[in-house]
């Protein structure tokens, strides 16, 4: 598609043709709405009629609009005009550097200055998860203000033979030497780009150094007279010393250049942030950094500093081999450090060091409230993140420290440590926390009426590797770790408070083949083994060490405090981890559990927050949304508590007194009463109070070998609507006045909770996991009534807005929506579920409702994980165990 001077597109009227490439024609246009100077740039044909081309083309224009950088040309709109897809993007007054270039190489001080400028804006790409693909000096604009990156991330969509590839394709050059062309962008593509593997930002990194490389000698790095003959050089060969080139050039540049080109992606930068620095610590050091000796200087030098240099040899090597031989060897020493997220990340938790020591993983939330997995190589100074694991569960390393492994909604998968694809493992129908063993077993746990599963690491339909024993007390399995064997595993047995076993949580240690289960200790938090011989668990914030002899199979001495203030963000969780070689990892500070009330509307524009950060579960808001009812647990006894919030004296005042567990506050219809669940007499059995708080609790329904807890009165005031606990979670009527009284409503083989009644009393949404996923469903309430699936992909906690005519939930990654529903004589109908906002919600331990809304759901009250000035940090301490051996 041509266009002409005074040509419309869209808003812009185009001024002149501006220029072409693989990308299609480019155009300086005008921006009518905004009054600005623009470039157009049209697609071409080739991908008018590729649908496929065309939705991912968007996708990733959207996720490049979003980068705001000095260094990187602006993407200001996309649009299609008779069938023509065409980008809006800054217009750059300035040459390309591939035209500079054609004069010759930059001095080395103009060629480092830009060098640093193009390095802060790919690390800036790079945490933002997106790689360029094609950088190359015809991609990089020369301007006043600065270097100025092109074409960002669009290399991701090219088509070749009718497949969709990639977009950026590859643009002819001038001729290298004598006889043909070739392709321009080959010159700066990676070994592993040319070799067909998936790319990363390390790709970047190498194409970085073959531009910079460039800039300061005026050659390219891989030269050839072909094509195949540059590929081979690039795969096969390294650059010519720059040295030789221009013998003038810092020592230090060279040696960040010759690093960028590493052939393999590991012995390269890790980020371009750390060359960034690097390169900044080269322009700041000017002659300290070490401008070489001309080589005609240093040939005449060189044969009367080859005797020298030998006999200080000589002497060296005298004085180490003494030093080597005489000298004890000392213990290895204890060193602590910690290390924080990059600034543009609001909240960090679960590190864990790669079985080598060499890099740490955790999960991070960034500044778009997009939570994935971050990697810090301890060499670096910077951590990058693993794009495709948006929203994944809780990472667990490979043995070979290679891949990270997550549970990804109902999938296990694996992704290289370094970057790549995620590939699929296997299906499961739940899954959180795992282990990677020695010998290519994975073991993780599933719900929490659930035992622990194996599965084959290359692939496979996961089993059963523990099995429940409700005669002990078991009621669930949960955080799995394996010995070195890759055999034998630990693991927590939770207590069931139906059995005669109690409520104990134990720590066992079972084998693959089931031959072996027995009990070790209790514990409070999950734990590891570590290869010094200890097992690692927490408690009350404190970090313990206790001795295990793996061969054994059994415990010795007691546990020996070794970190203090631990993250325990809830229950059984604790942030720590260990490697193989003595590198121990924990958080401190962190969120650690702490999480607030705030208020949203429905685009989720944040209207107020409530009260002071606490260790919050359970919300309910008064009838009259004039009080809000919650529970807190206290970080001391590590029990909870009902409270009161009168929102609009702000002022909380405590509802519950008793020494156990009271959690689950729901509201009467009138608000004069609170219904809750209290673990006083060892199981949850169902409570009611005053609200005001006056007179004693009274009990509602007492549990007697099962947990119960309420979810919703009925409107007749006469009965109320809970969950019973036993061999699954069912639905259930619980009289308010005969506490004898109670039955199922919806009692099946799976797990059915958080039922509500509709407001017109015919139908009860619910949460249940039939199809192996948490749905939100609605049945009508009469015997021959019908059911149907609301949640088309995961969701919970539904609740009905007042006059019945909309149905909200959210789903597992935080995404909440809006169902229109309807009925008539024996139908419901459930529109389509239109997404209001994503916002982060308090997750963990058994809570039930961590939302509320105003009857007519425009206003919604989250219990939001505390981010904002809290600090967080990795403390890393590596040899950790020696001051044990010490003691």
């Amino acid at each position: 598609m041509s266009l002409s001077p005074g040509q419309e597109i869209g808003p812009y009227k185009i001024l002149e043709r501006a220029g072409a490439g693989g990308m299609g024609e480019v155009y300086k246009a005008h921006d009518t709405r905004l009054d600005r100077t623009v470039a157009i740039k049209v697609l071409p044909a080739l991908y008018q009629n590729n649908s496929d081309l065309q939705a991912r083309f968007e996708r990733e224009a959207k996720a490049i609009s979003r980068l705001n950088h000095p260094n990187i040309c602006t993407l200001y709109d996309v649009g299609h005009e008779n069938g023509a897809a065409y980008l809006v993007l800054e217009y750059l007054e300035g040459e390309t550097l591939s035209k500079v270039l054609e004069r010759g190489p930059l001095p080395a001080e103009e060629a480092i200055k830009y060098g640093i400028q193009i390095a802060d804006a790919l690390e800036r790409a790079h945490k933002q998860g997106l790689v360029h693909r094609d950088l190359k000096p015809a991609n990089i604009i020369l301007t006043k203000d600065g270097a100025k990156l092109l074409d960002f991330g669009l290399a991701k969509l090219q088509i070749h033979d009718g497949v969709v590839e990639g977009m950026s394709g590859a643009t002819q050059a001038s001729p290298l030497t004598g006889q043909g062309t070739i392709l321009g962008t080959i010159q700066y593509m990676s070994p592993e780009q040319l070799d067909g593997k998936d790319v990363d930002q390390r790709s970047d990194v190498f194409a970085f150094g073959a531009v910079l490389y460039e800039m300061v000698t005026g050659q390219r790095a891989f030269q050839g007279s072909s094509q195949a003959s540059v590929i081979a050089a690039i795969i096969k060969e390294k650059p010519r010393a720059i040295a030789d080139l221009q013998p003038l050039s810092p020592p230090m540049l060279e040696r960040a250049i010759l690093q960028c080109l590493e052939k393999d992606p590991d012995q390269r930068w890790h980020s371009a942030g750390d060359l960034k620095r690097t390169l900044q610590w080269v322009q700041e050091g000017g002659s300290q950094v070490g401008i070489p000796i001309p080589v005609s200087v240093r040939r005449k030098k060189q044969l009367g500093l080859s005797w020298l240099v030998a006999a200080v040899a000589l002497v060296a090597a005298v004085v180490l081999a003494y030093l080597y031989f005489s000298v004890p060897t000392t213990a290895p020493q204890v060193t602590r450090y910690s290390i924080s997220g990059p600034a543009e990340l609001k909240l960090i938790n679960w590190p864990r060091v790669s079985p080598d020591g060499s890099m740490i993983a955790f999960l991070a939330t960034d500044s778009l409230d997009v939570n994935r997995i971050w990697i810090k190589p301890t060499n670096a100074l910077e951590a990058y993140p693993l794009a495709g694991t948006e929203g994944v569960g809780r990472p667990f390393w490979s043995p070979d420290s290679k891949y990270l492994a997550f549970i990804d909604g109902r999938q296990l998968k694996k992704i290289p440590a370094q970057g790549g694809p995620a590939v699929l493992i296997s299906e499961t129908p739940d899954g959180a926390d795992g282990c990677w063993g020695s010998k290519g077993t994975i073991i993780f746990d599933g719900d929490r009426n659930d035992s622990i599963r194996q599965v084959s690491a290359s692939g496979g339909t996961p089993v059963a590797a523990t099995k429940l024993d409700r005669s002990r007390g078991d009621r669930y399995h949960a955080w799995p770790w394996f010995l070195p064997d890759g055999e034998h595993f630990l693991f927590i047995a939770h207590g069931d408070s139906t059995a005669g076993g109690g409520q104990e949580d134990l720590l066992r240690v079972a084998s693959l083949d089931g031959s072996i289960d027995k009990p070790l200790f209790k514990v409070a938090s999950r734990v590891e083994y570590s290869s010094a011989g200890y097992i690692i668990h927490a408690r009350d914030g404190i970090l313990f060490a206790r001795r295990f002899d793996p061969d054994k199979l059994e415990v010795s001495g007691e546990s020996i405090p070794i970190a203090q203030d631990i993250s325990i963000p809830n229950g059984d969780r604790a942030d720590f981890s260990i490697s193989n070689n003595g590198v121990l990892s924990y958080m401190v500070g962190g969120v650690g559990g702490l999480s607030h009330f705030v208020w949203y509307d429905r685009s989720g524009r944040e209207l107020e927050v409530e009260g002071d950060p606490g260790v919050y579960e359970d919300l309910s808001l008064s009838p009259d949304g004039k009080r809000l009812a919650y529970s807190v647990t206290d970080s001391r006894s590590s029990t909870s508590d009902i409270w009161i919030r009168d929102l609009e004296r702000k002022v909380a005042s405590r509802l519950t007194f008793d020494p156990a567990n009271e959690i689950w506050p729901i509201w009467s219809t009138d608000g004069s009463r609170i219904a809750y669940a209290s673990d006083a007499t060892g199981d949850y059995d169902i409570m009611e109070r005053q609200a005001n708080g006056l007179g004693e609790p009274r009990i509602i329904h007492q549990a007697s070998g099962s947990n119960e807890g309420p979810s919703q009165y009925e409107l007749d005031g006469n009965n109320l609507i809970g969950v019973r606990y036993a061999e699954t979670a069912s639905i259930y009527r619980f009289n308010l006045t005969d506490t004898s009284e109670h039955s199922a409503v919806i009692a099946t083989p799976h797990n059915d909770t958080r039922g509500q009644i509709s407001p017109d009393g015919r139908f009860i949404a619910y949460l249940s996991n039939e199809t192996e996923s948490s749905e939100v469903y609605v049945r009508e309430l009469s015997a021959s009534g019908g059911k149907w699936q609301v949640s088309p992909d995961n969701g919970f906690s539904p609740k009905w807005r007042a006059d019945g005519k909309e149905l909200i939930y959210y789903t597992s990654n935080g995404d909440y929506y809006a169902v229109p529903v309807g009925a008539g004589d024996g139908y419901f109908r459930a529109g389509v579920p239109q997404k209001l906002f994503n916002k982060s919600y308090r997750g963990g331990g058994i809570v039930q409702y961590r939302y509320d809304m105003t009857p007519d759901a425009q206003k919604f009250i989250v219990n939001v994980p505390v981010t904002a000035g809290v600090i967080s940090k990795i403390v890393v301490v590596a040899n950790w165990a020696e001051e044990l051996e010490k003691d």
